[in-house]
């Protein structure tokens, strides 16, 4: 086994833990731990001699800083290597860095540029623009309808008199390259026309930045305070929950649209919300906000055939989409209508001069063929898949080997060689990452490019004989979930015949209910045709 490294630690508790399982993993007491670093420290004349104490509570989580001199002679106790315990002070000084970075964020006062054009989406832009109570003066009795209902209570339109207006936050979710923050770019200057807005605050969270770690929550509160006319040195007295209270406070009575882009999760964002009826709210998020009960969410798909090619028609001129629409919808088809892609194509045909439709609907099955998409599309569902544990990377990677169109949790956990619960919580991650998509109850696909995505990263990270041993386990599975399919319907039949090596039965904790899963009917992503797939693919 391996020894534990502090490299992809993305905080001093990560960094602890990688130091308790390095402890563990040499078999030290924290006692013996203490004896070592006091004697390297006398033996390198160095007099400061930590207590016991000390050295334990360097594995102890919920510290805001460490020792570092003091970590790095406990990795030298516990590897032996002078080289290996520097990796922990770089580890250290990266993540105090990044810790640092995080708390470095631009709030804006003024919305992004309005997209100049703008397609599809109209029923999720309703929604987002029937918010129509928003806050003012809370003079009136709180069980008035003024109260109740905010100053536009009284010009609601005809018989929505005692009906609750819509939650004033909502959130767009969806994969990378979707299109969320555009429609929250859209959506926002269309609330700050129709409401009259006094104020707007726009911040990107960086919750799937390359290059910076997601902003720091009381790093956003202090820039929405001094937009509200705090002054820093009264802000810097407030811990986080101070802070969020005082930015609720002083909203009230403005008429206000908080714009949270980019968030990582619900934890993030939190603190950052105005509260009830305090003001509108826009949050995006490739992570599925469930957390937030007080939300409104709204989850965004790839385009429509229709809104794919209209996209095309806006961006590269109408004669040339319309004089060619079956290869242009042949052009939207292979990039999955996911609206970031289209744009990149998009801008590709408008500058490629001399290239018809056909040369770059050619051009496109070829990158296909070789498992090969553009950096733009590459970049955005990339940052998704770093920002997974690398238990849940591996699942992801495996799952692009599964020949069917869909899958099961059973399969996954087969092709995973991990338990079912283990494997369920994986998918739920990849599910709430919007790297998976769940077609029916139980089933789990991949979007077309996303499937692409994870293909190539398996091919780059997963040696071919563990692709091969987890496409065997896969084939296993099948077989032995049709042989009790055969032992449940044709008893009479038995034995049948199943994989070497099970013994009559395959992992329980792995293994679908035959009666359940291979019954007929149920598509192509049931056991029986994904495992026709499978044989084929193994003759």
């Amino acid at each position: 086994m391996e020894p534990p490294v502090p490299s992809g630690a993305r905080s001093v508790d990560e960094l602890v833990c990688r130091l308790r399982e390095l402890r563990g993993w040499s078999g030290l007491s924290e006692r013996e731990v203490h004896r070592q670093v006091v004697r390297s420290r006398k033996a390198r004349g160095i007099p400061e001699l930590p207590s016991y104490d000390t050295v334990h509570r360097c594995f102890q989580l919920g510290r805001s800083r460490l020792n570092v001199d003091l970590v790095v002679d406990i990795a030298r106790v516990l590897r032996g290597d002078e080289t290996a315990a520097v990796r922990w002070r770089t580890a250290y000084a990266r993540i105090v860095g990044e810790a640092a970075e995080a708390a470095v964020v631009t709030v804006s006062g003024t919305l992004p540029d309005e997209p100049t054009a703008f397609t599809g989406r109209s029923a999720e832009l309703a929604r987002l623009l029937d918010a129509r109570v928003l806050p003012g003066p809370r003079t009136a009795p709180e069980d008035t309808p003024a109260a109740a209902g905010g100053p536009d209570a009284a010009a609601a339109p005809p018989g929505t008199t005692g009906v609750p207006a819509p939650p004033p936050i909502s959130v767009i979710e969806g994969m990378a390259g979707v299109g969320k923050t555009t429609l929250a770019v859209h959506a926002a200057h269309r609330l700050r026309r129709q409401h009259r807005l006094d104020t707007v605050l726009w911040v990107n969270l960086r919750g799937y930045a390359a290059d910076a770690p997601p902003a720091d929550p009381a790093a956003v509160l202090e820039g929405f305070l001094r937009r509200l006319g705090m002054s820093p040195d009264r802000i810097r007295l407030l811990d986080t929950p101070s802070r969020a209270r005082e930015f609720r406070s002083r909203l009230s009575g403005r008429r206000t649209l908080v714009v949270l882009d980019n968030a990582v999760d619900e934890d993030q964002v939190r603190h950052l919300l105005p509260g009830p009826r305090s003001a509108l709210t826009l949050v995006t998020s490739r992570h599925a906000m469930s957390g937030l009960a007080e939300a409104r969410r709204l989850r965004l798909d790839v385009f429509t055939p229709g809104e794919a090619l209209q996209l095309l028609r806006e961006m590269t001129g109408a004669d040339r989409i319309d004089t060619d629409l079956a290869t242009a919808g042949q052009i939207a088809d292979s990039v999955g209508h996911l609206p970031l892609a289209l744009g990149v194509v998009a801008s590709r045909i408008r500058s490629s001069h001399g290239w018809t439709l056909a040369d770059h609907l050619e051009r496109l099955r070829g990158h296909r063929s070789q498992l090969k998409f553009d950096d733009r599309v590459e970049l955005a569902l990339g940052l998704s898949y770093e920002g997974l544990a690398e238990d849940c990377r591996r699942v992801f990677r495996l799952l692009s080997l599964h020949p069917g169109q869909d899958t099961d949790a059973y399969a996954a956990a087969a092709l995973a060689g991990s338990g079912l619960e283990t494997t369920r919580r994986h998918l739920g991650t990849l599910l709430a990452a919007n790297l998976l998509r769940r077609p029916a109850p139980g089933r789990y696909e991949f979007h077309d490019l996303v499937r692409i995505y994870a293909t190539g990263r398996a091919h780059d990270e997963d040696p071919g004989q563990a692709r091969r041993a987890a496409f065997t386990r896969l084939v296993e599975h099948y077989w032995d979930t049709a042989a009790r399919a055969m032992d449940r319907y044709a008893p009479h039949e038995a034995p049948h015949g199943r994989p070497a090596g099970t013994a009559g039965g395959a992992d329980p904790s792995r293994a679908g209910a035959a009666g359940d899963t291979i019954a007929p009917g149920g598509g192509g992503g049931t056991v029986g045709e994904n495992g026709r797939r499978c044989a084929l693919l193994r003759q």
